[in-house]
C-alpha cells in the first residue's frame, strides 16, 4: 500500500499513521520511506543536491536553493519598527510597544515576529509579552 502524495498538517506522524492504518486492516504496516517534498513555501524541487550547494559561488547571484533569513523565516509576521528603535534592538533590548507600531492580526500569538527596520532589513526575532517581544 503506499500514500504518496500525502498531505498533512503540522504534528501529524506518518509513521503513527502508517501503524494505525495496518492496525485497522488487521495486518499490521510499516513505513519503508519517508520523503518531506514540501514545508510551508518550500519545495523538495527548488532545492540544491549538497554536490551543487559546495560548487555555490556565494559571489554570483542565484535563485534556487540559498535563502536569505527573512526568507527562510516568512511564515512569521513582520514588525516594522522606527530607527530610534533600532539601536535598542541590536543590543538585545525589548522594545516597549508604542503607539506608532503596528501589530498585525496574530502577532501577539505567533510563535515568533520578525522584527524590521525601517529599510527593511532583518534585525532579530523575538516574540510577543505582555510588554514587550
Amino acid at each position: 500500500m503506499s500514500l504518496s502524495g500525502l498531505s498533512v498538517s503540522k504534528g501529524t506522524y506518518i509513521r503513527t499513521l502508517c501503524d494505525d492504518i495496518g492496525k485497522k486492516l488487521g495486518i499490521g504496516a510499516h513505513l519503508c520511506e519517508l520523503e518531506r517534498t514540501k514545508i510551508g513555501t518550500f519545495r523538495i524541487d527548488d532545492s540544491l543536491s549538497l554536490e551543487a550547494l559546495k560548487k555555490l559561488n556565494i559571489t554570483e547571484p542565484y535563485n534556487k536553493g540559498v535563502y536569505g533569513m527573512d526568507e527562510a523565516l516568512s511564515w512569521m509576521p513582520e514588525l516594522k519598527i522606527n530607527e530610534e528603535m533600532v539601536k535598542a534592538v541590536m543590543h538585545g533590548n525589548p522594545i516597549r510597544m508604542t503607539e506608532e507600531l503596528v501589530f498585525s492580526a496574530g502577532m501577539k500569538t505567533a510563535p515568533g515576529i520578525r522584527i524590521k527596520s525601517p529599510d527593511k532589513r532583518l534585525l532579530a526575532v523575538g516574540s510577543f509579552s505582555e510588554n514587550t517581544i
